[in-house]
């Protein structure tokens, strides 16, 4: 079955590589969109889907370096009653995610991606009231160093900057969707990370639960009024004594 891949970038080092590999996909892509430079992640994602004309297509984010068989992987799980089919990434600082998405392109062309907080958890919950299916994909077997779930690599630059405000961000969300044991999870993943940010993502996590946003902030960071004030509780200390050097994304 076709499938189209959707790329959504705002610039990130990444992009071209996540571009090649999708050109090496074991089950060729029918079509690469490449959505660039447009925010918040709703409307970029409805611009993309707008161009789509394949029965389904793959997200994927220019962070994600995925696996050769990733499509291959997912298209072995399409049912009639399926509409997003889920895969899980590598990451450096949380251990893995859900990451790598493919939707069925008709139920997307229908249920558009709303301006809310949580654009991508919203549209899916629709989509699972009006009957159609959500289901996570594995391999039979671990491959390119990756266990059976895990279909490719999440790879952000994990600057302070940005590493405060995604999760600043995803505790917000959490707050939103008000499933307190997606916050635990997150919450252990970064306690037992040793990626040198995962302290700046604790405060970030938890700073975002009291937050109460509801607009969709999937945007380039920008370094707002609580990161520069965590930067400057920071820097007022010995940074030498931290495990992780704020200074790098001042001005």
């Amino acid at each position: 079955m076709d499938v189209t891949a959707l790329v959504l970038t705002v610039g990130e080092k990444t992009t071209d590589e996540a571009i090649r590999r999708l050109g090496e996909q074991t089950v060729p892509c029918r079509e690469i969109i490449v959505v660039r430079n447009v925010t918040p992640f709703h409307k970029a994602m409805n611009r993309g889907i707008s161009q789509v004309r394949t029965p389904f297509f793959i997200q994927c984010d220019a962070d994600m370096l995925l696996d050769p068989d990733c499509i291959e992987t997912m298209q072995n799980f399409i049912r009639d009653d399926i509409a997003v089919l889920i895969g899980y990434l590598s990451d450096e600082l949380l251990g893995t995610i859900q990451g790598v998405k493919m939707f069925r392109t008709e139920c997307l062309k229908k249920v558009k991606f709303s301006d809310t907080i949580s654009p991508d958890t919203g549209c899916i919950n629709r989509l699972s009231k009006m009957g159609w299916k959500s289901v996570f994909v594995s391999r039979g077997e671990g491959r390119y160093g990756h266990a059976p779930d895990v279909l490719g690599a999440h790879k952000p630059e994990y600057t302070p900057l940005y590493t405060f405000e995604k999760f600043k961000l995803e505790g917000s969300r959490i707050r939103h969707r008000g499933v307190f044991q997606e916050f635990i999870s997150c919450l252990e993943k970064l306690k037992g990370s040793k990626q040198p940010m995962a302290p700046i993502g604790l405060i970030g996590l938890c700073h975002g639960l009291f937050m109460e946003e509801r607009k969709d902030g999937l945007r380039p960071y920008s370094r707002s009024r609580d990161f520069k004030l965590l930067e400057k509780f920071v820097t007022s200390r010995n940074v030498e004594n931290l495990p992780f050097a704020i200074t790098k994304d001042r001005e």
